[in-house]
């Protein structure tokens, strides 16, 4: 499934032509763009969630695949990948190279069991350390700001 906003219609176009040209149609559902929790959805049932660009951000769909115990592959130049192994929590693979992306993608559909195990890895490293509460300590603490244990509201 290709869930998510297309940058142009052009775009989405192109890729329907090329499922059809290879013979994927009907094995490839382009669902366009969905709710936050339509998207956390689909990644908690996903075997892993792809990003082929490298974002100029930190890669936030990465980490809400993460979050919902989704393993995630994306471009080793992604801001996210500084936050989670390679081949334990994450896949990564070289920026337009299709072949490396396929490599990772047959071996998690080939072993569902690693996909499982590091979409988990994904979820306590995110729990545990990449929250919004994590970085508002991290930023308090840098320019020395007490911080108080009290939940954040």
């Amino acid at each position: 499934m290709v869930a998510g906003r297309w940058l142009h219609e052009g775009y989405r176009e192109r890729m329907t032509a090329l499922t059809d040209e290879l013979g994927l149609d009907g094995r490839v559902e382009f669902a366009g763009e969905q709710s936050e929790e339509a998207m956390g959805n689909l990644a908690a049932g996903a075997v892993c969630s792809v990003t082929l660009n490298a974002e100029l951000g930190f890669g936030m769909p990465a980490l809400e695949a993460a979050a919902q115990g989704c393993t995630f592959v994306c471009p080793r130049v992604a801001g996210v990948t500084s936050h989670f192994r390679d081949g334990v929590e994450a896949f990564y693979f070289d920026e337009g190279d299709s072949e490396g992306l396929a490599r990772i993608l047959k071996r998690l559909v080939d072993e569902p069991r690693l996909a499982h195990s590091a979409g988990l890895a994904a979820w306590e490293r995110a729990r545990t350390s990449l929250t919004w509460r994590h970085h508002a300590t991290a930023i308090a603490t840098a320019v020395g700001v007490p911080v108080s244990a009290q939940p954040m509201r």
